[in-house]
């Protein structure tokens, strides 16, 4: 999965100056791309570069384990997401709710009392990594699900089986394991695991999968913060608790300003994040398309 062309610039540019206020520059473009995240984690994690046998869930040590030289190349080799994104509606935006997502779930975390926020925040960042790639790579099916969520109002995985014979949350399960993702991104995807595992492990799939409800939520359905209010993600102990009505406005709040200059840089306006504007899109990309 291809990154966005300035983020691939800006590492290129990032990895000629190795003073550590540079290395730390480095790390926050990468986290605010969820191709380059994927591919630095993916790569670290790899039989090849990670003898240790413990995953690596932090882009920093995962920088660390690579060297500059090996993201820079793995920033030039790659071909930019731009090139998806001109024939896949919708994708620049499916992108960006990631990021979304991550922030939120980083910050979920830390009201909680996870002991490890950066965890939240790469398994929110990479919670919906099937939509994205289904997007990225088939992009016609993706448009399909997209008109079926927003004329019919059924879930998404109701509409994913419509139209494919698996989910996208299925496709991102196999992909994260087949790329050796550490297993807690994938427990994040995988609803059920809620209810197994460890109480810290249950915790963090829970708040991933608050964090991505949050962001269906509130950009992609268009509905007020009130509406999640009443949901129950578990604390660290494995108990389902409620996230205070003002640390979960503040961390609504806190997500918009850290997204504001990558919204700003791709020129999105929050409100196209929704289903109604990605249908739209959808369906001018299928007429304009000849028969």
């Amino acid at each position: 999965m291809p990154p966005f062309c300035d983020h691939a610039n800006e590492i290129l540019v990032r990895t000629l100056d190795l003073d550590g206020g540079s290395c730390k520059k480095l790390v926050q473009v990468i986290l605010q791309d969820v191709g380059l995240a994927s591919q630095v984690l993916r790569l670290a994690n790899s039989a090849a570069n990670n003898q240790s046998g413990r995953p690596i869930m932090s882009v920093a040590h995962a920088v660390t384990v690579l060297g500059w030289l090996e993201v820079r190349g793995l920033a030039s080799a790659v071909r930019y997401i731009e090139h998806f994104a001109n024939r896949s509606p919708g994708l620049r935006e499916l992108v960006v709710t990631s990021v979304l997502t991550a922030v939120q779930s980083r910050q979920i975390a830390a009201v909680l009392g996870y002991p490890h926020p950066e965890q939240a925040y790469i398994c929110g960042l990479l919670r919906n990594l099937g939509e994205v790639l289904m997007a990225c790579h088939y992009p016609d099916k993706h448009s399909e699900i997209i008109l079926i969520l927003d004329e019919e109002n059924i879930p998404e995985r109701a509409a994913c089986l419509r139209v494919l014979d698996f989910s996208w949350d299925d496709v991102g399960i196999c992909v994260a394991a087949r790329w050796h993702m550490p297993p807690a991104v994938r427990l994040g995807m995988d609803a059920s695991a809620i209810a197994s595992g460890s109480p810290l492990d249950r915790c963090l799939a829970s708040i991933t999968n608050y964090g991505h409800s949050l962001t269906r939520t509130l950009y992609r359905k268009g509905r007020t913060i009130d509406a999640i209010q009443l949901e129950t993600v578990l604390n660290p102990a494995g108990q389902p608790v409620q996230v205070p009505s003002k640390d979960l406005h503040a961390i609504v709040d806190l997500a918009i300003a850290e997204t504001r200059e990558m919204f700003s840089a791709l020129q999105i306006p929050t409100e196209t994040l929704r289903i109604s504007k990605q249908a739209e899109l959808a369906r001018k990309t299928k007429q304009a398309k000849p028969v």
